[in-house]
């Protein structure tokens, strides 16, 4: 065993050195200031401190630790002065009497040896108590974590040979743990784990793939081998991981499947989305044809027929004037409809041009009166319009406006049914206009509402047809001036439409706008 004597004048050193020698102990003597130093490079089970007590107080717990969690046994010299409290509160295990006649030091020194003894003997035990009770902790958690894994745990050992499985892999497997415990990876006929006949000592293996379970379900696993090596890396055995992914595998091909389906549906809707642009070609060309073809000859037909009303081509009688006259309100509805269809056409070819600038409502409103005062009339309605003073001049397109009007008033006289008709307009929230057309006519259902703005769609029995245009191409108009359209109707009550505009349009000069749908 090995002592380190620490001493700061040597006086003691060579009788220390004796006596312990005599009893087996290597020494190694140095000075306090090495002490520490030397005690690092090899540790002592024995430490006897000569010196003063604030030195060896200072040096005591720097000389304490052993490798391995043991701890030297640190005796200190002392004659019995003062300063005995210090070396016991430094945590000195003996304190010998160097005055003492040499046999008495030897016999001290004999003492010493056995507590050594003792103690290094008590310091191995708790350590193998404590590394017995570490190990088996480690034991129960391991076993814990091995038998209650959610997936399938298996170890071998360098042959191969299965030694020992959890109770998951026994559920995957369906094979008895009996039956499984001792078999090789490697058996051809029966093989206790899928895919692993190939397997190498030393080496990974992986598998994914089917495994046909002994109830004869299809099941889908996936299995990791890795080998395990001691510290100096010699194989001395494996451990393999085996885990049941059907629902999985299954979900993989359901996604697989509905994939494959997804792209069949795209490339249908493709097909047909290309089928409708031709389709919308077509009817783009119609639209452009009945423009050029329709309007023309529409407009002759409706000259000579008011010359001929009017008489400059000779006399009619009674029935040949009202023969004419039913004529041309046939002719004029056919002109409306090609002129709403061009406007449609526009709108979806996004060809539509609009031309903000400063409008006056209450001068547009008014000018609209006179024009529609005739129609009005002609149902029997009385037309009223109320502006609110000081109305700001709005930035939009005019004629656009005068459109939606137009087509606004025009329906509240068919639908009106003779009752005055009012045409309302005053500032709105948020720096916008409102303008209101309200009937009290027929009104319409309320399952009507929104069908009134799709395309060729007309509600009620007015006493003339239109071309179910008109209201959906003034929407889209609205929309266009950055504001809306909207109606509040009750059956047998009437109807409000109601126009709002922002006070501002977006740009300052002509907007070609692409509004295709």
């Amino acid at each position: 065993m090995k002592a380190l004597l620490v001493e700061t004048d040597g006086s003691n050193s060579v009788l220390l050195g004796e006596l312990l020698g005599s009893s087996g102990w290597e020494i190694h003597a140095v000075s306090a200031a090495h002490a520490t130093a030397r005690f690092r490079e090899c540790p002592c089970g024995l430490v006897i401190l000569a010196g003063p007590i604030e030195a060896c107080a200072g040096l005591a717990p720097c000389l304490r630790a052993l490798p391995g969690g043991e701890e030297a046994w640190i005796v200190a010299l002392h004659d019995g002065g003062d300063g005995f409290e210090a070396l016991l509160e430094a945590g000195i295990d003996d304190i010998l009497d160097p005055q003492g006649s040499p046999r008495l030091l030897a016999a001290q020194i004999a003492l010493v040896e056995q507590r050594v003894k003792r103690h290094s003997a008590s310091n191995r035990d708790d350590l193998i108590r404590v590394f017995e009770r570490a190990l088996r902790e480690s034991e129960v958690r391991y076993r814990a974590l091995f038998d209650q894994s959610p997936v399938g745990v298996f170890l071998c050992d360098r042959s191969l040979r299965i030694t020992d499985i959890n109770e998951r892999l026994r559920q995957i497997t369906g094979l008895p743990r009996g039956t499984m415990v001792g078999m090789s990876l490697r058996d051809e006929e029966y093989p206790p784990v899928p895919g692993l006949q190939d397997a190498v000592v030393g080496e990974t293996a992986f598998y994914d793939g089917p495994y046909l379970h002994p109830d004869g379900s299809q099941l889908w696993v996936t299995v990791r081998y890795a080998p395990l090596r001691d510290p100096d890396g010699v194989v001395v055995g494996g451990m393999g991981v085996v885990e049941d992914v059907s629902e999985q595998h299954r979900a993989e091909q359901r996604l697989h499947l509905q994939t494959a389906e997804l792209e069949r549906v795209n490339e249908i809707l493709r097909e047909r989305t290309l089928a409708l642009e031709d389709a919308m070609q077509a009817r783009t060309r119609l639209y452009t044809s009945m423009n050029h073809e329709l309007r023309t000859p529409i407009s002759a037909i409706m000259l000579y027929q008011e010359l001929l009303m009017s008489g400059a081509l000779g006399s009619l009688t009674s029935e040949q004037h009202q023969a004419i006259e039913r004529s041309h309100n046939a002719t004029r509805h056919l002109l409306e409809l090609v002129c709403d269809i061009l406007d449609l056409s526009k709108l979806e070819a996004g060809r539509l041009v609009l031309n903000p600038c400063e409008t006056r409502l209450d001068e547009l409103l008014n000018d609209l009166m006179g024009t529609m005062l005739p129609v009005t009339e002609r149902y029997g309605s009385r037309l009223v319009l109320e502006v609110e003073p000081d109305l700001p001049a709005v930035r939009t397109d005019a004629q656009r406006v005068r459109q939606i009007l137009l087509n606004l008033i025009s329906n509240a006289a068919k639908f009106g049914g003779g009752r005055p008709i009012a045409v309302r307009c005053s500032s709105g929230e948020d720096n916008t206009v409102v303008i209101e057309v309200i009937d009290e006519g027929i009104g319409i259902a309320k399952e009507d509402i929104e069908r009134i703005f799709d395309d060729f769609v007309q509600v009620g029995s007015p006493p003339e047809t239109g071309t179910g245009l008109g209201l959906s191409i003034s929407r889209r108009l609205a929309t266009l001036l950055q504001g809306t359209l909207g109606v509040d109707s009750t059956p047998g009550v009437g109807s409000t439409f109601r126009l709002t505009l922002p006070v501002t349009f977006g740009a300052t000069g002509p907007v070609v706008l692409d509004v295709a749908n």
